[in-house]
Parts: C-alpha cells; sequence; structure tokens
C-alpha cells in the first residue's frame, strides 16, 4: 500500500513538473506568475495545453487586464466542471476578439453563454436519462434560447412534454422530447415571438402529437411562414390545433385546402399513428415514429 502511494506521489509530481515546464517554455518573460498559475490550472482541469496557451497568449496580446483575463479562465473552468462544452465559451473569446469587444463587454458575453448552457442542462436531464442525448438536447434547447425562447415559456414546455410523456414508452417520449424543441427552435429562428412559439408547441403536446407529428408541423410550418407573418401563421396553427386538427393538416389558410406550398399533398395522421400521405423530409431516429397514443 506504502509503495502504490509513493507511485502517486511520483506520477502527481511529474505531472505538475512536466505542466510547469511547458507553461515557463510557452511565456517564458512575458507574463506574471498569477496567469502562469491559472493557465495551468485550466490545463488541469482538462483544457488542452496547446488550446488553454493559446487562447491565453491571445489575450496577452490584446492587452487584457489581468483581472479580466482571469476571469475568462474561471468562466472556461466553471463550464468544464459543470460537465459543459467549455470550447462554446473559449470560442466567445475569439469571436469578441475579432470584432474588437471591450473585455468587459466579451466577459458579459461568456457567463450570458455558460448561464443558457446551465440552464438548458438542468432542462434537458429532467426530460431523458441518456447523457449523450442530454447533450444534444441540452444543445438545442441552449440554441432556443439564444433565439429569443424566454426561460419562462421553456419551462412551460417542458411542463406539458412531462404530462405527455407519462403516457408514453421511454424511447417514444425521447424523441418527442428532441422534436418539440427542435420545432420550438426553428420557430424562434425564423421571427416566431416566443409566446405563440411556446403555445403552440404547448397545444400540439397537449393533443397528443408525436414526435412525428412534431416533424410534420414543423415540415409545414418552413412551407408556409415565408408567405405571412411568422406570428400570425404561428396563432393561426395554434388555433387549428386547439381544434383538433392533425399535423399533415395545418394550413396557411385554414380552409383544410392545400396549395402548392403543402409539403405532404394529403399527409393526414390517423390515430394508430403513421402519416396517410408524405409527411416531410425529417424522422427521428430513422422511424416514422411512435403511434399517437402510446402507452408504458
Amino acid at each position: 500500500m506504502k509503495r502504490i502511494y509513493l507511485a502517486a506521489i511520483f506520477i502527481f509530481l511529474n505531472v505538475s513538473f512536466a505542466l510547469c515546464d511547458e507553461i515557463d517554455d510557452a511565456f517564458q518573460n512575458t507574463t506574471t506568475q498569477e496567469i502562469k498559475s491559472s493557465t495551468r490550472l485550466l490545463i488541469q482541469n482538462g483544457i488542452p495545453g496547446n488550446e488553454a496557451i493559446k487562447l491565453t497568449r491571445l489575450m496577452i496580446k490584446k492587452q487584457f487586464k489581468q483581472k479580466d483575463l482571469l476571469r475568462a479562465h474561471e468562466i472556461i473552468m466553471k463550464a468544464k466542471q459543470e460537465g459543459l462544452p467549455p470550447e462554446l465559451i473559449m470560442s466567445k473569446i475569439y469571436e469578441g476578439i475579432a470584432k474588437q469587444v471591450r473585455a468587459e463587454s466579451l466577459l458579459q458575453a461568456m457567463e450570458r453563454v455558460c448561464s443558457r448552457y446551465t440552464f438548458a442542462n438542468e432542462q434537458a436531464k429532467k426530460m431523458i436519462q441518456k447523457q449523450d442525448q442530454v447533450n444534444f438536447l441540452r444543445d438545442i434547447i441552449s440554441d432556443s434560447s439564444a433565439a429569443g425562447l424566454s426561460n419562462e415559456d421553456i419551462d412551460h414546455i417542458m411542463s406539458e412534454f412531462q404530462k405527455r410523456a407519462e403516457q408514453m414508452e421511454r424511447i417514444h417520449a425521447d424523441e418527442l422530447a428532441m422534436e418539440s424543441f427542435k420545432t420550438a427552435r426553428f420557430m424562434a429562428r425564423v421571427g416566431v415571438p416566443s409566446q405563440e412559439t411556446k403555445e403552440v408547441i404547448s397545444q400540439a403536446l397537449r393533443r397528443r402529437y408525436t414526435a412525428w407529428d412534431m416533424i410534420t408541423l414543423r415540415t409545414r410550418f418552413k412551407a408556409q411562414y415565408g408567405h405571412s407573418d411568422p406570428g400570425s401563421l404561428a396563432r393561426e396553427y395554434k388555433r387549428q390545433i386547439q381544434k383538433g386538427r392533425d399535423a399533415g393538416a395545418l394550413n396557411r389558410g385554414g380552409n383544410g385546402q392545400f396549395g402548392n406550398d403543402d409539403p405532404g399533398k394529403s399527409g393526414s395522421w390517423n390515430k394508430a399513428g403513421g402519416a396517410g400521405g408524405q409527411g416531410g423530409t425529417e424522422s427521428p431516429g430513422g422511424s416514422k415514429g411512435p403511434g399517437r397514443g402510446g402507452r408504458r
């Protein structure tokens, strides 16, 4: 046991000395010991050495104050420790420097990204169990937030999803979570206000839409939103969904007649699941999705 303990200390010291050499060689006398120590911490927390050094060198070159540079390091380390993608936080530094953004504003942008991903990660964990899928859904929710969907409206959609998921098998519920937020993200990106986006997705979940229904809704919205105000189209979709219209029958005019913008031509869905026509070009998990009422 004593030998194992001594071996562990030896390995730790060797790694520490190697990091000292790497950092000292990279910076020599161009920066302070505080910045060198902070860069070592970045590497010890899992940031690749070449990336940590490259980023720190750039901030030094751009004459960041020491307190701002150290704060940037802290935000990156916090993201890494919370299981968030640090490269997205780091990319904000490169982007901000390229646009000549002041250091203070750049740090605020980094903190906003970190906060957005933290919130999205919490929401994703409430909906999906597998970690790789949690990460994927987290990114979708974060993108939705960046596009304008408010945290309150994300919370509301998540609450409606959880009610719907209780009536479904786990695999189908996971697909529905992904497709619901992909649709919300698309609507937010094309200018649908957060409130209207929330109402469409929530109403679809209440009307027992499946993952494939959400894809069909999104496909039809893509085909039709360019012909009218996206917010008005969203309100029309909400009204039609409230009245029980299937995803394949949603349309701009609300009269059930399809024009050239109809991606599915017939596209009516039956209650057992599956399409009466072509539903679009996307599919969750490579299939046409579960039936509408799938229970455990």
